[in-house]
């Protein structure tokens, strides 16, 4: 008979714990991070995961003290060179921007001056769409500099890895953003996508935050996605341009090697002021961007006879110096670049 009421009350037990499980929300099954995993396992997972990756969809948010609003925008990406942003937020781009490739084709459209761009690839894998393919910047790291990371710690609160990059001496990192040397990054023990990436310099308080947000993986986007229909547009486009392909210059190296020796931007760079990216058009038409903190300077040098390419300005101009060289500003906008 006692046996009977140990078994009923062990019973009993079981039953109620099943109950617990039914209603939690979290369910019986444990949602801790293995803790067993390395540095290299991560990375291989997370290289896995990239290589076999068919399409993604997120919202990405990105903080840096270079423009007084965060962007945030949707990016879809669909395996091997097909890109989708749309700004959802003014930062660096008007709201309801729209910038796409099917892989040959670029498309920019502006919902402000209701005009769309179209140019053509020099290279798909180097293109404007790969300096905002965050995930594939963190995979380029642990491919190419596979000494220089450490597991910094799991995140259980986020159900993360956190991996800290941090450049070797004579192994700089040549493709982060704004020549950062430093990167902590949140890689989801599930998904494993990298949701949460902070660039940052030991001796330079400007950090960039960048934020995966309503993440989908592998959700079977269409290819038509990816060619701009100005039916889907709120403010139809009323003009097209085609202009030639452009090539995305990385680094001053990239710019040397593209224009030669006849580049003489570094005879005139101002102190304390450092490489920011830059492009050349098929025409020739050459454009550098110069940072330092929230100054910045564009170098346009053109054949084109005229103006050389850009955006036409608002206001008058006014001519400066730098360094003993003739540049253009304009005065009308308070953070106005000089170009």
């Amino acid at each position: 008979m006692r046996k009977e009421i140990v078994f009923t009350v062990f019973t009993s037990s079981i039953l109620a714990g099943l109950i617990v499980c039914l209603v939690s929300s979290a369910g019986c099954t444990s949602t801790s991070i293995p803790e067993n995993l390395t540095a290299t396992a991560v990375a291989e997972k997370f290289i896995h995961q990239q290589d076999t990756l068919q399409d993604l969809s997120a919202t990405i948010e990105i903080t840096t003290e270079y423009y007084p609003n965060k962007d945030r925008f949707l990016m879809q990406k669909k395996n091997p060179y097909n890109y989708r942003i749309e700004y959802l937020m003014s930062g660096s781009e008007a709201t309801g921007t729209l910038i796409m490739t099917n892989g040959s084709v670029i498309w920019w459209y502006s919902p402000l001056t209701k005009t769309v761009r179209t140019t053509t690839h020099f290279d798909p894998n180097v293109t404007w769409f790969t300096q905002s393919d965050y995930q594939k910047m963190v995979k380029d790291l642990f491919e190419h500099h596979p000494h220089a990371y450490n597991l910094n710690m799991t995140d259980i609160g986020n159900y993360s890895y956190v991996v800290v990059f941090s450049a070797l001496p004579g192994e700089p990192f040549g493709d982060l953003p704004n020549e950062y040397q430093n990167a902590r990054i949140w890689i989801d023990a599930d998904t494993w996508i990298a949701k949460r990436i902070e660039f940052y310099n030991a001796d330079w308080p400007l950090p960039m935050t960048v934020e995966y947000q309503d993440v989908q993986v592998n959700g079977g986007i269409p290819d038509t996605t990816f060619v701009f229909d100005p039916r889907n547009v709120p403010n139809p486009p009323e003009e097209f341009r085609h202009h030639d392909p452009v090539s995305f210059l990385f680094s001053l190296e990239d710019a040397y090697h593209t224009a030669g020796p006849e580049l003489v931007v570094p005879g005139y760079v101002p102190e304390g002021y450092s490489y920011n990216g830059g492009f050349q058009m098929g025409d020739g038409t050459l454009e550098l961007s110069l940072v330092n903190g929230k100054q910045w300077i564009s170098y346009i040098d053109s054949p084109v006879i005229g103006k050389p390419y850009s955006e036409p300005f608002e206001g008058d101009t006014v001519e400066v110096a730098i360094n003993g060289t003739c540049a253009c500003q304009r005065p009308s906008h308070a953070d106005s670049p000089v170009e």
